[in-house]
């Protein structure tokens, strides 16, 4: 850009205020133009108002003042004249040319930009997708891994490690809780009897009256088959008559008359629990031997039919 060049490597062109173009200045404007560093919009601007500038000062009038015309008399002729006008007004449309060039290659960048960071904008969003579709996946499959299938209640892994935790608070804190351990004392012969179908709906049934027999603190888990247990957290010192009056709540509640779906209208069955319970920590402070011990108990009070029983070590040891 030859009026470019004239600007960028003759700066005597536009450092004489008022005055005209020498010989020498000209001839330098034939130089081959440098590239503009990238980003440089600013300069190109800068630029061009200095060859607007200066273009104003070629084509003042000759009489407007003594100066301009001394300065028009030491170009030599019109000619001369005329050709550092037309090199001004080449560089400024050189000038034009490349700030809109400039212009072009950034607004071209920035589109780029958007691009991209709408692409990784999108990709975030599935890999933060993907993610929450992960966590809910593990979280369904930590929730099946603890939850019996068939009455929706906590499996026998999930009940002990919350027996578990239980008391290792109780070791701190000393509060006392008691563990009841229920068997179902007939149901082999409505299974044997009625079908499985029949049998399971009983094994529903009986989840859903413990689970609204127990106060809302109280945890009941199905330990496999018949056999279900209910943590009682006793937030006060309890006596044994007190525990005892909760355990034949929980009975009373499981032997109920029910009527299944799965058998006609006019058929009534019942199921009467036996109950096993433990206190703890007295009768043990692992989860392991509360079960144990509360198992043996149970055992013992479906041998006797006379309710609900604590452990007793000379008796269950």
């Amino acid at each position: 850009m030859p009026g470019f060049a004239m600007l960028q490597s003759s700066p005597a062109v536009l450092s004489r205020g008022m005055g005209m173009p020498d010989a020498e200045a000209l001839a330098q404007a034939t130089e081959p133009a440098r590239p503009i560093a990238a980003g440089a919009v600013d300069d190109l601007y800068l630029l061009l108002d200095a060859v607007q500038a200066r273009l104003q000062q070629l084509v003042l009038p000759a009489a407007a003042s003594t100066v301009a015309t001394q300065q028009l008399r030491s170009l030599g002729d019109v000619g001369d004249w005329r050709a550092s006008v037309a090199d001004c007004a080449a560089a400024l449309a050189g000038l034009q040319r490349e700030v809109q060039l400039r212009e072009a290659a950034l607004q071209r960048r920035l589109s780029l930009v958007e691009r991209q960071l709408a692409r990784q904008q999108a990709q975030l969003a599935q890999a933060q997708k993907a993610l929450a579709l992960v966590a809910a996946d593990a979280r369904q499959a930590q929730q099946l891994a603890n939850t019996d299938e068939l009455t929706a209640l906590p499996n026998r892994a999930c009940f002990q490690a919350r027996l578990s935790e239980v008391l290792r608070i109780a070791a701190q804190r000393r509060p006392q809780l008691a563990l009841l351990f229920l068997d179902l004392d007939n149901f082999k012969p409505i299974n044997d009897r009625h079908g499985h179908a029949a049998g399971d709906e009983v094994l529903r049934i009986v989840a859903t009256r413990l689970r609204h027999a127990v106060r809302a603190g109280d945890l009941v888990g199905r330990l496999g088959g018949d056999e279900f247990a209910c943590l009682l957290t006793l937030a006060e010192l309890a006596d044994h008559d007190q525990i005892a009056q909760l355990a034949r709540k929980l009975m009373l509640a499981v032997a109920a008359p029910m009527r299944l779906q799965q058998l006609p209208p006019g058929v009534v069955l019942r199921v009467r629990p036996s109950i096993g319970i433990v206190v703890g920590p007295a009768d043990g402070d692992n989860a392991a031997a509360l079960l144990r011990r509360a198992d043996a108990a149970m055992y013992r009070a479906k041998r006797s039919q006379i309710g609900p029983l604590f452990y007793d070590a000379a008796a269950d040891g």
